[in-house]
């Protein structure tokens, strides 16, 4: 049987929009923050895009947004805000949950439907993230380390 999961490729098309080809399917997503970033779980299911945000809004400013999609069916899930910028993100092992590293504060984000979790003393350890090999597509970072 075919790995169908593998054969998903990843375009930027413009600061505000993503092409998906997943399994032959293309997909066009757009997003209301710059892509500064993005990173796909080691299942091929979930991505998470950040950047920042179109319109600054003064009432709650954020310094980050971060979209959360399927990959099979690239609606947008969720778009959140996030203060203080999105350094990075990781999935944790063998729970639809991703760990969002941000300047201000770490947030843990269901990946089913958006929510933010509450961490109740919750510190990552390396060991509880995905670790997956490398592959083509799997993460972009506009301003690398």
């Amino acid at each position: 049987m075919a790995d169908y999961a593998s054969n998903i490729s990843i375009k930027i098309l413009s600061n505000y929009k993503i092409e998906i080809n997943y399994i032959k399917k293309i997909y066009t997503v757009k997003v209301d923050h710059s892509i500064d970033g993005y990173n796909i779980d080691c299942d091929k299911k979930n991505m998470v895009i950040w950047g920042r945000p179109k319109l600054f809004n003064p009432a709650s400013p954020q310094s980050s947004n971060v979209t959360i999609l399927k990959i099979n069916q690239p609606s947008i899930k969720k778009e959140i805000g996030i203060m203080g910028g999105v350094f990075d993100v990781f999935y944790l092992k063998n729970k639809p949950i991703v760990y969002i590293e941000s300047g201000m504060e770490e947030l843990l984000v269901n990946l089913t439907d958006g929510s933010f979790l509450e961490k109740k003393g919750y510190e990552a350890e390396p060991s509880d993230f995905e670790d997956c090999p490398d592959f083509f597509g799997k993460s972009y970072r506009r301003y690398p380390e």
